[in-house]
């Protein structure tokens, strides 16, 4: 049981750096348990996730309850970054959006959603040529810009995806910066999406 205390702990302070996040690697580390005894990692492993020090959350990760999401997403998919309301709501460009729930761009082939303890993360497709602009790292997470936030949003949005705030009428356009919108439209070949990038600006303006 002291051990066990010892790790506790131990866990607690690298959260600090590391957002309560663990991979394999952090943890064999961190146990100071050698490569060559896996069997031996599992079995304190175990022990720690039955005495909740520490959870599950998918294959091969592991986290504290009080977890940094923006984090855990990057563990899980390091090529995907963070963006749609998830940024918006930071800046107040929208209202408040469900606690625990944070959204990422991957370019994944297949949509994903990984849900525990700590909240639900879920992962949307977009090409990776579309990755280019718009998003800048913090703490060493990738993360959309305001306006790339807001490009996204929009795109998931004609895609059919549904949110809990409406476009037309519940986003701040004021606090975005309207020329990096318009030069972020250049990435964009569908004319159709251009002009209803275009009529959500307009009607948010209006109110």
């Amino acid at each position: 049981m002291n051990n066990i205390i010892k790790i506790d702990r131990k866990l607690e302070e690298l959260s600090t750096t590391m957002g309560g996040v663990f991979d394999r690697a952090d943890l064999m580390v961190c146990l100071d348990i050698p490569r060559e005894q896996p069997e031996r990692f599992t079995r304190l492993v175990s022990k720690l996730v039955e005495m909740e020090v520490i959870y599950r959350f998918c294959r091969g990760i592991y986290v504290r309850r009080e977890c940094n999401l923006e984090i855990l997403a990057s563990k899980i998919d390091p090529d995907s970054y963070i963006s749609l309301s998830s940024v918006l709501a930071r800046t107040c460009i929208i209202g408040q959006v469900p606690d625990r729930h944070l959204f990422a761009v991957s370019p994944k082939p297949r949509p994903r959603i990984f849900s525990g303890k700590p909240g639900t993360i879920r992962f949307v497709k977009m090409d990776r040529e579309m990755f280019g602009f718009g998003i800048k790292t913090e703490r060493g997470v990738k993360i959309a810009d305001n306006e790339r936030a807001f490009m996204d949003t929009l795109y998931y949005y004609k895609k059919g995806m549904k949110f809990n705030f409406n476009p037309y009428c519940d986003m701040n356009v004021e606090l975005l910066d309207l020329e990096k919108v318009i030069e972020y439209l250049g990435n964009y070949k569908n004319p159709n999406f251009t002009g209803f990038v275009r009529s959500v600006i307009n009607e948010n303006r209006k109110i």
